[in-house]
């Protein structure tokens, strides 16, 4: 409205992804055994590279918490490092074993990470700076896991709070605790959570629809300018 252009005719068309490996089958037992959750446990992930502005401290501040007011939880630093940040992996594990954090796991770098999302129960994105498209944010929601994110740059976007999501502010490990805790003491709330985030996800991220929606707006420019020349003869 600002540059002079009727809210009716903006149109929002979302980046598209090709989202079929979230709908893959896969075998859910064996995913679980390799990450040696145990019946009963909460599982809570931090997915994608190890980099310090991802806030895997945050997670580790968090995982300490959650170990005492939550020890049915279960939290895994899910990926690998680059060559750039390899003393950063080496930090975290070392701090992990060094404050006793023995609901924290390591994963290291895996293959299947649409399986791994799928057997998560709650999917974390801790960045302090602005990530202005997060695949983790996207691949939980599509993964249909309630995703807890830091509230700039993308998510601010992608998450409806509380309806496909939950926003936090970045680098509040005590306020990240509590969104786990109660998440995780709320099965009912986590699927309801999860299954509007996967709707929403595929609606507007799905390449399908990316591709229907700008196929649609030519259409309708076209139809657009016909109607228009028409109208000048």
């Amino acid at each position: 409205m600002e540059m002079g252009v009727p809210e009716e005719r903006i149109q929002t068309i979302w980046d598209g992804r090709e989202l079929d490996q979230f709908e893959k089958s896969f075998d859910r037992d064996e995913v679980i055994r390799s990450l040696g959750l145990k019946e009963g446990e909460i599982a809570i992930g931090i997915v994608g590279r190890l980099n310090p502005w991802k806030g895997h401290r945050i997670f580790l501040d968090a995982a300490a918490i959650l170990g005492e007011r939550a020890p049915e939880c279960r939290l895994f630093i899910i990926g690998g490092s680059s060559e750039t940040h390899r003393d950063y992996e080496k930090e975290l594990r070392g701090e992990a074993v060094n404050r006793g954090l023995k609901n924290v796991v390591f994963t290291g770098q895996r293959e299947d990470i649409p399986d791994v999302m799928r057997v998560l129960d709650i999917i974390v994105h801790a960045s302090l700076e602005p990530d202005p498209y997060p695949n983790v944010v996207l691949e939980g929601m599509v993964a249909g896991k309630p995703v807890i994110a830091s509230n700039i740059g993308g998510p601010v976007e992608m998450i409806d709070d509380y309806e496909t999501g939950i926003l936090i502010t970045p680098g509040d490990a005590k306020l990240l605790a509590d969104k786990i805790c109660e998440l995780a003491s709320d099965p009912e709330r986590r699927l309801k959570i999860g299954s509007r985030a996967r709707k929403i996800a595929f609606e507007r991220y799905a390449i399908r629809n990316h591709v229907r929606r700008i196929e649609t707006l030519y259409e309708n420019m076209v139809t657009l300018g016909t109607d228009k020349k028409q109208n000048s003869n």
